[in-house]
């Protein structure tokens, strides 16, 4: 269900985070909690090497369900044991020196873990973690006088896309040291660009007796390798299961390097007025690269890279929002603020009343992958106590969705003078104002579940489904009607949050959940998918055979 996978793909970012101290080992076949849980399940397994079923010692294991639960770390059998658990959804992830992430059930990190469901005082035993032994990328890197950098941070960045555009996940970093040295470890294979990005304090100035932090030069000084400064420009890197790629050598250029971009504001006057601004990369090919310019004043700037770059500016005197082409050239540019536009509403339930206290968070989300990086003030609204939400300093094309809503609760509708706003696009010039817009929530969905089997009609455990509507319209938003899941241990799927309709199926050998979101990836299951029609609140059951992914 969709709570479960964005709980699984959490998890997954969370085990990439660096690992502490390990503490001593525990003891076999025993609860590795710190504090006392109040069910009565226990989930056993052993944390394994994919090459050779090898037991891992002092790998740490993170478990993910219905309550707070601490991480725990393996016997010298490679064993971990999580006792009085409480009934629910788990997720399983595991992290070990040398060895790539991973999680239960999965075989990449762009897969989600398959789940496990516990049963009240149930027992689920057999959960083997595989971990595979993790790349490296290693180098030097280099000032313009060919002097080493200390303390430069280095990131290796897994190439996605998102949003139909080349994007980057980061997977490591880590710093260089006194000889400029660096080395990202624990890599699953794939393909990387490694970034290096030099600290440098900022400047303080006293602008009209107001003491302003940021300054010309206080930009990120950050470059790919082998040595550019645009994501579009930089050298992938393809490694394989516990490859050493060593010799990734650069120099990072100086800011300096870089045209610089001045801004301007003035208000609807002329006026000169505060603001502060950032910056979303519009190029196709370097999606998702931001840049806050730190200073508030009438007058900023910062040194930008090559590209074209949309600027969001607010400030006392609005909103505003332009585009800009950088070159090796400065640019200087005048940004005027407007008062944004309006939304107000109130959040209803189909047919019944939502849970006493429920708080729903509407978001006006930028309808231009250009924008959505940007945190537009006012963009999210969280209900009162009467449902009622508002939304204010809206400029540029946006689309109204619920951003988040009581467990169990979907977007029916959201309607403002008779007309359906769902994927809507509404565009705001300035000061345009909609009231009385209702966002309709309902608990009555539809269920799908069932199992995979092969050619032999044998159950499998390995797996993913992938939902979507039939409808090619109504996958603009994909995050609203689609639906990725894995198995649980027993090779069961199960998803209950669908709105009525017709939907595509497909239960595949692999699916990248960094990418799955995006339109055109779905397109690719639409040929071997079968159409399933699913009513308000029916619960259906299917038997579906597993396809090679596309």
């Amino acid at each position: 269900m969709r709570r479960a996978a964005s709980l699984f793909v959490l998890l997954g970012a969370a085990a990439l985070h660096a690992q502490p101290p390990p503490p001593p080992p525990p003891p076999p076949h025993d609860a590795l909690q710190t504090r006392p849980l109040t069910g009565t399940g226990t989930i056993r397994g052993r944390v394994i090497a994919d090459d050779g079923d090898e037991p891992l010692r002092k790998a740490r294991v993170v478990i993910g369900g219905p309550t707070s639960i601490p991480p725990g770390f393996t016997d010298d059998q490679g064993r971990f044991a999580f006792t009085k658990l409480p009934a629910g959804q788990y997720a399983l992830t595991a992290r070990k020196a040398g060895y790539a992430a991973a999680a239960f059930g999965s075989r990449h990190p762009g897969e989600p873990p398959m789940r496990i469901d516990l049963a009240a005082g149930g027992t689920v035993d057999g959960v083997d973690v595989r971990m595979m032994r993790g790349a490296a990328i290693s180098g030097r890197l280099v000032d313009e006088f060919g002097e080493a950098i200390e303390n430069a941070a280095v990131f290796a960045e897994r190439v996605v896309r998102v949003a139909g555009r080349t994007s980057t996940t980061s997977q490591a970093s880590t710093l260089s040291d006194d000889l400029g040295e660096y080395r990202l470890g624990g890599l699953p294979s794939g393909t990387y660009v490694v970034i290096a990005r030099v600290a440098r304090p900022p400047m303080i100035t006293a602008a009209g007796g107001t003491i302003v932090f940021g300054g010309p030069d206080v930009a990120r000084s950050r470059t790919y390798y082998p040595g550019v400064v645009a994501l579009a420009a930089a050298q992938r890197i393809d490694v394989q299961t516990g490859e050493e790629r060593s010799a990734v050598d650069f120099g990072v250029l100086a800011a300096r390097a870089l045209a610089r971009l001045t801004l301007s504001f003035v208000d609807a006057k002329g006026n000169p007025t505060d603001a502060i601004s950032t910056l979303s990369s519009g190029d196709s090919d370097a999606g998702g690269v931001t840049i806050g310019i730190p200073s508030m004043g009438t007058r900023t700037s910062t040194r930008v890279e090559p590209g074209t770059w949309m600027v969001y500016a607010t400030g006392a005197a609005g909103v505003g929002i332009s585009s800009v082409t950088i070159g090796s050239d400065d640019v200087a540019m005048t940004m005027a603020l407007t008062k944004g536009g309006r939304i107000s509403g109130r959040v209803i339930a189909d047919g019944g009343h939502l849970p006493p206290g429920a708080a729903v968070e509407i978001e006006a989300q930028p309808s231009t992958v250009w924008m959505q990086p940007l945190l537009a003030r006012g963009s999210i609204a969280r209900t009162g106590s009467d449902g009622a939400f508002q939304l204010k300093d809206l400029l540029g094309a946006r689309q109204l969705r619920v951003r988040s809503a009581p467990p169990g609760w979907l977007t029916k509708a959201i309607l403002y003078d008779g007309r359906s706003l769902l994927d809507a696009s509404i565009e705001f010039k300035g000061g345009e104002e909609l009231s009385g817009v209702q966002v309709v929530l309902t608990d009555r969905h539809a269920e799908l579940s069932g199992i995979v089997v092969d050619a032999r009609q044998t159950p499998l455990q390995r797996y993913s489904v992938v939902v979507f509507p039939e409808d090619e319209q109504l996958l603009r938003d994909p995050r609203r009607l689609a639906r990725l899941v894995r198995p649980n241990q027993a090779g069961q799927f199960r998803i209950d949050d669908l709105l009525p309709g017709t939907y595509c199926v497909a239960a595949v050998s692999d699916v990248d959940s960094s990418q799955w979101l995006n339109a055109d990836y779905l397109a690719r299951f639409r040929p071997i998918a079968i159409r399933i029609a699913v009513a308000e609140s029916e619960k259906k059951n299917v038997v579906l055979s597993l396809v090679d992914t596309p």
